[in-house]
């Protein structure tokens, strides 16, 4: 797996974690963060600092960390106090490098929990005590200033980013939701004369600026008004002076040369300084670039000591660490959630994943976890069907982006749709700007997986490289730059053996490769998820799907060279989609719905009884045969998958063409053969029971066939499609199925000329009224919830009489009226509030009976009010052109009202609307 640094501010992720991905004990993981790990560090931390042990935050869990016999039940507290102090240390520069050198794989947990709000923070007390210093000893005060807090957090989050770059959008999160800690400075700024206590916290706040800003200048140039910030760079102390000025000119995003003619200017240049005009500033600048050496020269021993560290306790049984709730441990990779405090169950202990954590599933996640940390583009390879989305989706899962955005790419596709464009609006003439869906999940922060990215055309993959390389992104048409997120994210999927398409620069992606489950994993996950299927069951399903996918040249029968054939003539490889497709049959219909006994069903015998074969074998068939085009090959390959399950060949050709499934209807289930359906309403039955001989469907022995396989479907949510000749019965088939269970069939005929607004939708002509019928049905409910119906009946009654017979002018006026008379009782009804609620007095009146607050009912007026100019711009235009109206497709009110949805002669319809 190659994972490639991202240039000079890069730093590798923690040794243990970078090689958890390719390595298969679960041990070496779970011991880089065990409670063992954290104990011996936190052992060696305090036999290297005295100044530690003084810290108030220490103090409270010296003996904690000394006795070691905490109850099975309370270690988690005593782990948890720990965190916390050693969090609460951070703040101070000396104590923060030995932290990060000796806790290194805790250092995002401690970094979570100094963010805390709830942390008791303290400062170094300032003074000459002679005493104090003979002794060696440093006083620490309680830190109860809020804006000292935040001074003290960010130069602490700011040092640390210098460490670990991979933690920028956990930095970035708390700034989004704290003030900026720089607002000292207004209040320093009013000040006639500054104390040197000032005077150091201006330049602890200075230097905090430049440093974030070196590291982090896109994000943070638009986090905060830096109005209050800019004067520092012409404070009269030196330092401040120098560490701000450099500060601004990266908020401007001044070029170099007016960099330099800015800095002369304030007299904390180069050129000042290398002329000794202001000795103050060349020491300036050596001590920062002193400081510079020295962390890099920790960097460098933190990576070796870490490599030592790295096997250490491997055999030692300890439990992991309780961290904190904003983080997620994947396998013992710890990566940030996306909301705070976010409550989510891990992989290990969920009992309804949708993955089994086999351990190529665990190295895959670790693989994935490891790389996101990296903060680049994220490219996962691997052969077809091995789960790439899927390890995607579960690790979006675990860290709180379940609003994962999926693009499906083809060479039909233009950088329009996923960046945005000008649409038209439901007013002729006017035009909007719709953002794509990759413009929405940039701004929004949201994760996109860009499925098969090796098909993407050459337009979209130029349109895509800026984000890829400084995650900015230009709309084109618009000139408008947008930087990303922080906690934007993009993946890219690939297959094995597909070549990329020229100009796809694979340098900027970090590629993980994703390895295929073993055949012992397989059988692992299907007993893991289909509970009820017998081990010797599962052994022989394997067997099959090996024989019938190619994996295996020992077929039964010497039939390898049938089943080549028969995946050239079904025109496609089976992969374990289809393996799960058919144990998911098996299990619906073999062990979970037959009879409705489930104990019996798998009474733990150690044989297989024939019955049970058959129906195994019949699921088969419906997943490995049933695409197969040509009836002879159909026929020879289900008669090889009878000889793997030794079922005789004469009950497979007797099922595949004299087989007569029985169909029944009662109020609430239709019966198709060995699948069971439950009916929508209660008409179904009183439309089909004992089915009438005006019945336009003739219950022949293949009909019957059909609609159990049809039933089968449904009753796994299966996508069907239906081929054979023009007029055979495809489409009445189904309408058949549909009436038999009560459920509303919607057809759609395509053909070369449908677009996609006839599935999805689109803006249509209109007429009027079709718009004023919702306005006035909206109205009026509003109307009832403000006021009296029975009080003011005549008024709704213009109102109605307006609409039927479309005297559009007189409905809006009556709208308009209404409006201002809701906007007089609402203001009338909060000061009558106000006064009630000083008086005790109950202001009951038919909003409160209506379950409505005046606010509540204030924003729908504003609403309504909003939806009526429109009506009236529409009005307008419609005289001289059109009204439109968006109009919802066929597919959309489908997926709304939980219809069935048969898309007739799919195969004339054009490429772009398949799409």
């Amino acid at each position: 797996m190659a994972m490639e640094l991202d240039g000079h501010d890069a730093l590798p992720p923690p040794p243990p974690l970078r090689d958890a991905g390719a390595d298969s004990d679960d041990t070496v993981v779970s011991s880089v963060v065990s409670v063992t790990r954290l104990q011996t560090g936190l052992r060696q931390l305090l036999a290297t600092s005295e100044r530690l042990t003084q810290h108030p935050a220490m103090q409270k869990v010296q003996v904690l960390i000394t006795s070691g016999n905490e109850k099975d039940g309370e270690l988690d507290e005593a782990i948890r106090a720990q965190l916390q102090a050693l969090a609460a240390c951070l703040v101070h520069g000396e104590l923060r490098v030995l932290l990060v050198t000796h806790l290194r794989p805790f250092l995002l947990d401690l970094m979570v929990r100094l963010m805390d709000p709830a942390l008791q923070l303290y400062e170094e007390e300032d003074g000459d005590d002679s005493t104090a210093v003979a002794m060696k000893q440093q006083r620490y005060l309680e830190c109860s200033d809020n804006m000292k807090r935040s001074e003290h957090i960010a130069a602490a989050l700011a040092e640390l980013l210098a460490f670990l770059p991979p933690t920028n959008t956990v930095v970035q999160q708390y700034f989004l939701t704290t003030p900026c800690f720089f607002a000292f400075a207004d209040v320093a700024a009013m000040q006639k004369q500054q104390s040197d206590a000032t005077v150091k916290r201006l330049r602890r706040i200075a230097s905090t600026a430049c440093r974030l800003l070196r590291l982090r200048s896109l994000e943070l140039t638009t986090q905060w008004n830096w109005t209050a910030f800019f004067p520092l760079s012409f404070h009269e102390d030196t330092q401040v002076r120098w560490h701000a000025a450099r500060a601004t000119a990266l908020i401007l995003q001044m070029g170099n040369a007016q960099r330099n003619e800015f800095l002369n200017g304030l007299h904390v240049g180069e050129n000042a300084a290398v002329g000794g005009e202001l000795p103050a500033v060349r020491q300036i600048e050596l001590a920062e670039h002193r400081a510079n050496v020295i962390r890099q020269e920790q960097v460098i021993a933190l990576s070796v000591l870490q490599e030592q560290q790295q096997y250490e306790d491997i055999g030692a049984a300890s439990r992991v660490v309780p961290f904190h709730d904003s983080l997620k441990s994947i396998f013992g990779v710890v990566v940030p959630t996306n909301k705070l405090h976010q409550q989510q169950p891990s992989l290990e202990e969920a009992s309804t994943n949708p993955l089994v954590p086999t351990p190529s599933t665990k190295r895959n996640l670790q693989s994935l976890a490891i790389a996101l940390g990296l903060k680049r583009p994220i490219l996962v390879a691997g052969a077809g069907g091995c789960g790439k989305t899927a390890t995607i989706r579960e690790l979006a899962r675990l860290s709180g982006n379940d609003d994962l955005v999926e693009l499906h790419l083809d060479d039909q596709i233009d950088s329009k749709t996923l960046l945005g464009s000008y649409v038209c609006t439901d007013i002729p003439g006017e035009f909007t700007w719709q953002p794509g869906a990759l413009t929405t999940a940039v701004l929004a922060g949201r994760w996109v997986v860009v499925e098969d990215i090796d098909r993407a055309p050459f337009e979209v993959l130029a349109a895509l490289m800026p984000l890829l390389e400084t995650r900015e992104m230009v709309l084109p048409g618009r000139g408008e730059l947008l930087v990303a997120h922080s906690n934007f994210q993009i993946f890219g999927t690939t297959s094995h053996g597909h070549q990329m398409p020229k100009g796809f620069q694979e340098s900027v992606w970090t590629r993980v490769n994703v390895a295929p489950l073993a055949d012992v994993e397989i059988e692992e996950i299907m007993l893991t998820r289909f509970v009820k299927i017998p081990p010797q069951v599962v052994t022989t399903i394997m067997i099959t799907y090996n024989v019938v996918s190619g994996k295996t040249d020992e077929a039964i029968g010497g039939s390898a060279q049938l089943w080549s054939e028969t995946r050239r003539n079904y025109g496609r490889d089976f992969c374990l989609r289809d393996l799960l497709k058919w144990c998911k049959r098996i299990y619906r219909f073999c062990y979970y719905a037959a009879g409705g006994n489930l104990e019996a069903a798998s009474s733990g015998h150690d044989y297989i009884t024939e019955d049970e074969r058959m129906r195994i074998v019949v699921e088969a068939l419906d997943v490995f045969c049933a695409g197969i085009r040509d009836p002879t090959t159909r026929l020879r390959s289900a008669c090889a998958l009878g000889a793997i399950w030794e079922v005789q060949a004469e009950k497979i050709e007797y099922y595949l063409e004299q087989h007569k499934p029985h169909v029944t209807f009662n109020t609430r289930e239709v019966e198709f053969g060995r699948v069971h359906l439950p009916t929508l309403s209660q008409q179904a039955q009183l439309q089909q029971s004992d089915r009438p001989a005006t019945s336009s469907v003739v219950m022949t022995g293949h009909v019957l066939r059909l609609l159990e396989k049809m039933a089968a479907i449904v009753a796994t949510c299966e996508p069907a499609l239906l081929i054979g000749e023009t007029g055979c019965g495809k489409t009445t088939i189904i309408q058949h199925m549909a009436a038999s269970m009560g459920q509303h069939l919607v057809v759609q005929n395509l053909n070369i000329q449908s677009d996609s607004s006839d599935l999805v939708g689109g803006f249509k002509p209109v007429e009027i009224h079709l718009l004023a019928r919702p306005l006035y049905m909206d109205f009026v409910e509003l109307f009832t919830t403000t006021f009296s119906q029975k009080s003011n009946a005549g008024f709704l009654n213009v109102v109605r009489v307006a609409l039927e017979h479309k005297d559009w002018k007189k409905l809006v006026k009556g709208m308009r009226k209404a409006i201002q008379m809701a906007a007089t009782k609402l203001q009338t009804s909060n000061g009558r509030g106000q006064e009630n609620q000083g008086a005790g007095v109950d202001g009951s009146n038919k909003m409160m009976t209506a379950g409505a607050s005046p606010s509540v009912l204030g924003d729908r007026w504003d609403t309504f009010e909003a939806e009526l100019v429109r009506f009236e711009r529409q009005k307008e235009q419609a005289e001289s052109h059109f009204a439109f109206s968006f109009v919802e497709g066929v597919l959309v009110k489908a997926l709304r009202e939980g219809h069935w949805v048969l898309l007739d002669e799919i195969n004339l319809a054009s490429s772009d609307t398949l799409e």
